[in-house]
């Protein structure tokens, strides 16, 4: 049983403003229970308050599960449905309340045991038609609305809450028949010893029927009633009734009630102060006060023992497992993905699905980023190794095993390098737009710094001291040029020469021999006495120098390149818990 005893909420927008105000109540097993209210009553806050889904703010009261103060883990031992139902499209429904099991489970569940549960769900919520269809996009095929709402629950439940199911608003959106329908799931699953709690705007008369227990705020987060609703709703409407405010024969019942305890007029009742001096209130008083009189001599060892302080039901590595085998399979199934490989707005869009419904208790971020660097190494690799194959052999390079691997690493690492720095833009960036954008101003500047499109000997001084350095890209064709061309004869045509004369009874080898001691390069026609040619290369290492691209440096640049990959990595953690985890929980 789940008791909450004078819960105040408290949020600081420049004073201390406060949104709930001593709200009481209890949920008991089997019991589904909504929280009603005009829009602004605090409704919804309530909700986020109990499930202790509030990361900001301040919370003043008593909440107890079973006689004991709420452990470390009460938010993973609950079930939470948004009032948004996001989901990885992708997935099907099967495997999306797969997904939930195997995360949310206890880490010794067998996995038997948890897909014969989810096999259980499916049938409850009777979504057999569609178990192995996928979610797909609100709006652009896939579920309709309600069958995504049901997913939504079934997600919840796959997990198996051993404490609650929270709902927020089950019903927006969903015409009468599918609010119905989304009610008696509830009702359902109620009946199988669940306690509920689910947000509610003004339902229909029937559907106020089908809650057994009914917590009414009225604005400012003040309770205005709690208690069962009663067979046709008439716990409730007796309630107002002996308090002066009777009920049409043909009104509906939560719309009067919602607008007696909203009426302005100068004449109507106080029905917070009403609600604390009557008896229903002095009743739940006295319950709240039992139960948390059991939860003082709750016995500390037991509730350790009971609460094994971790966050999340699997650790990190099993997250990243399970993580990396559904977004496989979610790039497998999204063909055009593969071919245009757009890094970024995939990596924003499974972030707004963890941001949106699987931050609280079901896996970590970092097991997120890792899966999406992971999964696109595979894709990346085969289309680098296509390319490389398309390239190296075409335009003539080396067919040595040394030149040839060298390279091929040197391709691979470079694909490594590309998806990570995506994925950093990503990252830093609130948006595909800006983080395109971003990308492209970056690698049109690297390009520009590597030495090949302008020489580092000729970059302007400021440039020269330190850009070209620290440019990532600048040891890709370091290595990679320097090692292509290392011992490699230069060939020329009679074009590319320096045509001169030597001085009578003189050889050309024998006139330039004081420059070539000092220079580079080679004479075509050492033993002639005019029309002497020059070429500036002898071999290809004299032309890679002039970029201050060395052969011996050729690991070394491999290996920078390399730490450059790490470090988008590592910035890709530290943003995303910086702009992504930190500041957003800052401000709530």
């Amino acid at each position: 049983m789940f008791s909450f005893k004078d819960v105040s909420y408290f949020v600081n927008d420049g004073s201390e403003k406060q949104l709930l105000n001593q709200v009481n109540g209890y949920v008991k097993p089997g019991q589904l229970t909504t929280l009603m209210g005009a829009s602004g009553a605090g409704k919804t806050t309530l909700l986020d308050t109990i499930s202790q889904r509030k990361t900001t703010g301040r919370v003043e009261g008593q909440m107890i599960m079973d006689g004991k103060p709420l452990g470390g883990t009460f938010s993973r031992s609950c079930g939470f449905c948004m009032q948004q139902d996001v989901h990885e499209p992708m997935s099907t429904v099967r495997e999306a309340l797969e997904f939930s099991a195997k995360l949310r489970q206890p880490q010794n569940a067998p996995l038997t045991v948890e897909l014969d549960f989810v096999n259980e769900i499916i049938s409850l919520l009777e979504l057999e038609p569609n178990a192995d269809a996928l979610v797909g996009e609100p709006g652009d095929g896939g579920l309709s609305v309600e069958e995504r709402k049901r997913v939504t629950i079934g997600v919840e439940l796959a997990a198996k809450p051993s404490a609650l199911l929270f709902l927020d608003e089950p019903t927006s959106g969903l015409d009468s028949q599918a609010a119905f329908a989304i009610v008696s799931f509830l009702k359902k699953i109620a009946k199988q010893g669940v306690p509920i709690v689910c947000t509610i705007h003004q339902p229909s008369a029937i559907l106020f029927r089908m809650f057994d227990h009914v917590l009414l705020l009225a604005p400012g987060g003040r309770t205005v009633y709690f208690g069962e609703t009663g067979p046709e709703s008439r716990y409730a409407i007796d309630y107002f009734a002996r308090h002066g405010a009777v009920m049409g024969e043909y009104e509906n019942p939560p719309e009067f009630i919602i607008s007696t305890v909203t009426s302005n007029d100068d004449s109507a009742q106080n029905w917070p102060q009403i609600w604390k001096e009557s008896e229903e209130c002095a009743e739940l008083q006295r319950k709240n006060t039992e139960l948390e009189s059991k939860s003082w001599h709750a016995s500390a060892d037991e509730s350790a023992s009971e609460d094994d302080g971790a966050k999340y039901a699997l650790p990190l590595y099993s997250q990243m497992v399970e993580l990396t085998k559904r977004h496989w399979t979610v790039v497998w199934r999204t063909g055009p993905y593969n071919f245009t490989a757009d890094i970024q707005d995939v990596w924003l869009s499974k972030w707004a699905i963890f941001e949106a419904r699987e931050r609280s208790g079901i896996y970590d971020y970092k097991a997120l980023l890792t899966a999406l660097i992971l999964v696109e190494i595979p894709w990346q690799i085969l289309g680098y190794t296509m390319v490389y194959f398309c390239i190296y052999w075409t335009v003539g390079y080396p067919n040595v095993t040394g030149i040839a691997g060298y390279v091929y690493f040197m391709f691979l690492i470079l694909s490594l390098f590309g998806i990570s720095f995506c994925q950093l833009m990503a990252a830093i960036f609130p948006n595909p737009f800006i983080a395109g954008y971003a990308n492209s101003l970056f690698w049109v500047a690297i390009t520009v710094f590597s030495g090949t499109l302008v020489p580092h000997s000729a970059m302007n001084t400021f440039y020269r001291a330190w850009i070209f350095w620290v440019d990532p890209l600048r040891y890709c064709p370091g290595g990679t040029v320097s090692n292509v061309l290392h011992g490699v004869k230069a060939q020329c045509k009679r074009s590319d020469l320096t045509i001169f004369d030597p001085p009578p009874n003189s050889t050309c080898q024998e006139y330039a021999a004081s420059f070539l001691s000092r220079s580079a390069g080679y004479i075509t026609n050492p033993d002639s006495t005019n029309d002497c040619g020059y070429y500036k290369y002898s071999y290809g290492d004299d032309h890679s120098v002039t970029m201050d691209y060395y052969h011996t440096d050729r690991w070394r640049d491999w290996a920078v390149l390399l730490g450059w990959c790490f470090a988008n990595m590592a910035g890709i953690l530290f943003f995303t818990w910086l702009y992504r985890v930190k500041l957003r929980k800052q401000a709530g």
